[in-house]
């Protein structure tokens, strides 16, 4: 390809606290940032796209290109639909210990400077508050196509039902320039943690079956599909700094093996990122409903996840660029 897409994602999921120690509510209001922005909000809203893509105008690009006669294409979603999505404070729930009249918080923002912290840069926090978030379902449909307005190639569909997840108020995010001075870059250092994700599925389907195919064991097919039902994820969270630089650079392997300049995406772990979930259940169905609740559906197994972490180790670093 021509153009690379990696799109890092990471999804609020819960760790053990190791080396790093939040920064209260009360610290931070010693430091130089004395006023800011609380934010308490219940909002729904339904969300829909026709269709979003991503795009490759020269295909498979020396020397990877086998053939030498492919042609780009695109990617992308179909039909993407968010039903009823709710965004609120926690009041009634008691994950992970939670207590409406102690521990309630909205989200707030504030820019601060303290010595101690981050070489004294100046940092905004972005606190998440005791937010609960969710939706009926989440429905898409994963294409390949000529044209980003012609995802015509059907890979399946996804959906994602009922959706409740509970953000621990001493989340927060802090966004600043970890960079000597004088000198650019994007530094962000997460302490989230989420109480509790409930799920009631995710489901891959397929919206014909077997389609043309023929099985003389199957003589007859309609939609199917698999996935997961009744997921439970307790205390989850992601601890850890990363940063962001772009650059671009005239020697070295990039430019000798591009034939001149190049600029890359270049993301850094100056310290542990950590993930971790204390457990996760789950049961792995196949249905002709997206759901996998009908009378008719069928249980593979139970899934049962115990301490699950991830570690991305310290001077860790992906880039990112085109060939």
């Amino acid at each position: 390809m021509k153009k690379v897409l990696i799109f890092l994602t990471i999804m609020m999921l819960p760790l053990s606290i190791r080396a790093m120690t939040p920064l209260s509510d009360s610290m931070l209001s010693e430091v130089t940032g004395q006023s800011g922005v609380s934010i308490n909000t219940d909002v729904t809203l339904d969300i829909s796209i026709g269709t979003t893509a991503w795009g490759d105008a020269t295909g498979i690009d020396a020397p990877w290109d086998q053939t030498g006669s492919d042609s780009g294409g695109y990617m992308g979603l179909n039909n993407l639909s968010i039903s009823n999505l709710h965004m609120r404070s926690r009041t009634t729930d008691t994950y992970n210990g939670y207590d409406f009249n102690t521990m309630w918080k909205p989200v707030t923002i504030d820019v601060a400077q303290d010595a101690s912290m981050y070489n004294g840069a100046t940092f905004v926090r972005f606190g998440l508050g005791a937010l609960e978030i969710s939706f009926d379902s989440l429905e898409l449909e994963a294409a390949l196509g000529p044209e980003g307005n012609n995802l015509n190639q059907k890979l399946g569909d996804v959906y994602l039902g009922d959706l409740n997840l509970y953000i621990n108020p001493i989340s927060y995010i802090d966004v600043y320039n970890g960079r000597n001075p004088g000198e650019s870059g994007v530094t962000m250092t997460w302490y989230s943690i989420v109480d509790r994700i409930d799920l009631s599925c995710v489901s891959w389907g397929d919206s014909d079956g077997l389609g043309s195919y023929t099985n003389p064991f199957m003589t007859s097919t309609s939609a199917g599909w698999v996935g997961l039902s009744n997921i439970v994820v307790e205390t989850t969270s992601v601890i850890g700094t990363f940063a962001i630089d772009i650059t671009t650079s005239s020697s070295g392997v990039y430019s000798d093996l591009n034939s001149g300049h190049i600029t890359v995406v270049h993301i850094s772990f100056p310290t542990d990122f950590s993930l971790h979930s204390s457990m996760v259940t789950a049961e792995v169905k196949l249905d002709s409903s997206p759901t996998l609740n009908s009378t008719n559906a069928g249980t593979l197994g139970d899934i049962y996840i115990n301490n699950f972490d991830l570690d991305i180790k310290a001077d860790s670093w992906v880039d990112i660029y085109a060939h």
